[in-house]
């Protein structure tokens, strides 16, 4: 593929060398480059590596997605890795002995809490040095500072310290951080967060191997000479400012439109300070669909903020249709996927297409969706008691249910872990529950079926099981494409259906996940009809589609330019399986029996030496052998 002046020039700029004053003067080369899905990223990266294969390259990504697919893409020479993994690899050097006596955890216990800030620590002082330390996690401070403390501004932010309060609990937030970044085993845990601030605030260091007489340089950055960070708009200062830091070359990917989760919104609009000081290169063009699809996300970027109704022009060939769309994909027995906002959305779905009687896939598996628990609350909405054992005679039920007889106890708990996840499977096995008393059961036939799909897919000599519907969330969808898509009602809730054309910044988020769910189409995509009719009524006019209505052409969905044969059937598999199925086979046994061929070459090669004494005739008469020569002479 011919690369364009944009990423030929984000090339050029990451391998062009600098000059002494321009390094002394700059540190390394900071390259921004925002672009929009599809834009050729790893045609990039494949480019940086193949120009130097002896030039060690880290990419960094957010999410294990992005990471499996750029193992799978780039070259031996990048080194695919999240900012989790690239955090604890270099931490497990020197913190051995603590992460040994003490795992990295999800969160500290209140009691950990507690023994960290010391005599006189209360339970309310905890509690509120938790959101400082939040806040400082992600920061580019050295430690908890009183910038921390919440302002009462933002949501979340309901209470706000008195003067004597604040000074208190700003100690137990640091007495908690030092604790965790000692080295004592006898100290606190680290967990996944303080980890990857620990690392953003590292530096290159020399550890004493125990038992060789050597010392080792260990570095943060696993001694790369280059390093891709993809996703930027979801990284946080703390990675910003370790990436900054670095006398090397740094690349930042990331689009702006295609940030899910709360964070620092200058990150994610691209005009932080340590952005706005780099060298910047967009990347407009998409290859993955054609404009009608690209129209469709400058409708939905517009609205959300974005300065340009032109911000990404569509390179390829696709389609846009109304959601109902998809039945017509199921007429004609064309397999599609559905995306949806989030994982009751995702149930819903399998339930009307499993009484439509089509079979279904999971990206990642059904067992990584919280299939669990809705099952448990269908139990408990159908029979007022999770008591009831699976078929095989084992459990199901959830720990976090725990001693709750009703629905409504359910509920209860939840909302007083503020578990919105919990609350709304609640509310959607209410809703179900009353169309179909079997709803238990059903769940079980998904759990049963995927089961078996994934016992399936593990022979890589088998082609992957038929399906009719892939399901994801935008979450899991991020990072992948299919051919068809179709998106969920729920990704298009009534703040894009209706209102004013400028959204609220409380809203962009979610423009932001339809917009996602949209871009991961490559050809045909299927959304609300309402908001198609929103569109229409604010006056925006889509690009005309492609192909004539349903007779848009889709290659082979199993085999994939980036992950070659069976590439559906990988991203249908748990992660923890795919390794089985895509293990290469075990080398051979090394023989240690002596090769003939070498046995023939040292007989040949004594031989040689032993007759290299002899004259021509001589060795002419061995040739003949005593027997032709008795017979010359008349014997």
């Amino acid at each position: 593929m011919k690369l364009t002046p944009e990423q030929a020039r984000i090339i050029e700029m990451a391998t062009e060398a600098m000059s002494e004053e321009q390094a002394e003067l700059e540190g390394g080369r900071l390259i921004n480059a925002p672009g929009v899905a599809g834009a050729g990223k790893s045609i990039i990266i494949v480019e940086l590596a193949r120009r130097d294969a002896r030039r060690r390259i880290l990419f960094l990504s957010q999410s294990r997605n992005l990471r499996d697919r750029a193992r799978a893409t780039l070259p031996p020479n990048v080194m695919a890795m999240t900012v989790q993994e690239a955090a604890h690899r270099y931490l497990q050097r020197l913190y051995a002995t603590k992460l040994k006596t003490l795992p990295v955890q999800g969160s500290l216990t209140e009691q950990q809490m507690l023994s960290a800030g010391g005599a006189g620590t209360t339970q309310r002082e905890v509690q509120r040095a938790r959101q400082v330390l939040y806040r400082f996690y992600r920061s580019a401070d050295r430690h908890p500072e009183p910038s921390h403390l919440p302002s009462g501004n933002r949501p979340g932010e309901e209470w706000v310290l008195a003067p004597g309060e604040s000074r208190r609990v700003l100690r137990v937030a640091r007495d908690v951080w030092f604790s965790q970044i000692s080295r004592d085993p006898g100290s606190a845990p680290l967990t996944y967060a303080a980890e990857v601030k620990l690392w953003s605030q590292s530096a290159t260091e020399q550890i004493h191997l125990e038992g060789l007489e050597r010392s080792i340089s260990v570095s943060p950055l696993h001694g790369a000479e280059l390093v891709i960070l993809e996703e930027s708009q979801d990284a946080d200062e703390a990675q910003l400012g370790l990436l900054s830091r670095q006398n090397i070359a740094v690349v930042m990917f990331g689009d702006a439109f295609q940030s899910l989760r709360q964070g620092n919104r200058r990150i994610q609009a691209q005009r932080h300070p340590l952005q706005e000081r780099a060298d910047t290169v967009y990347l407009r063009d998409s290859f993955r669909f054609g404009p009608s699809i690209a129209s469709l996300l400058n409708a939905l970027a517009h609205r959300a903020g974005s300065s340009r109704v032109d911000r990404c022009v569509g390179r390829g060939e696709s389609n846009v249709y109304p959601s109902a769309h998809r039945y017509h994909w199921e007429a004609q027995q064309i397999p599609y996927t559905v995306i949806t906002s989030s994982a009751v959305g995702l149930f819903q779905e399998a339930l009307e297409a499993t009484q439509r009687g089509k079979r279904i896939a999971w990206v990642d598996g059904l067992e990584s969706y919280p299939i669990g628990l809705a099952r448990d609350l269908a139990v408990l909405r159908r029979d007022g008691s999770d008591r009831e054992p699976r078929a095989d005679g084992s459990a199901r039920s959830e720990s976090s249910l725990a001693d709750v007889n009703n629905l409504e106890e359910a509920r209860a708990r939840f909302r007083k872990r503020w578990d919105s996840t919990g609350l709304e499977l609640c509310d959607w096995v209410e809703k179900a529950g009353r169309s179909t008393l079997e709803l238990p059961d059903i769940i079980d036939r998904w759990r049963d079926q995927d089961q078996q799909r994934q016992e399936a897919m593990k022979d890589a000599s088998q082609p992957p099981p038929e399906r009719d519907v892939t399901l994801t969330t935008v979450a899991r969808a991020k990072g992948h494409e299919w051919g068809r898509v179709a998106i969920s009602d729920d990704c298009f809730p009534s703040a894009l259906l209706q209102g004013r054309w400028q959204l609220a910044k409380r809203d962009r988020q979610v423009a932001n996940r339809a917009y996602t769910a949209i871009s991961r189409a490559q050809v045909a995509v299927a959304v609300s009809e309402a908001f198609l009719r929103y569109l229409e009524d604010q006056g925006v006019v889509l690009a005309p589609n492609s192909f004539p209505a349903g007779e848009e052409g889709v290659s082979d969905e199993r085999v994939h330019s980036h992950f070659g044969c069976q590439r559906q059937t990988q991203l249908e598999m748990s992660p923890s399986l795919r390794r089985r199925r895509m293990a290469l086979k075990p080398p051979r046994r090394v023989s240690n029996m002596a090769s003939g061929h070498l046995r023939l070459k040292e007989q040949l090669e004594e031989q040689a030496e032993s007759l290299k004494g002899h004259s021509v005739d001589e060795l002419r008469a061995m040739l003949r052998g005593p027997a032709r020569n008795d017979r010359r002479h008349g014997r």
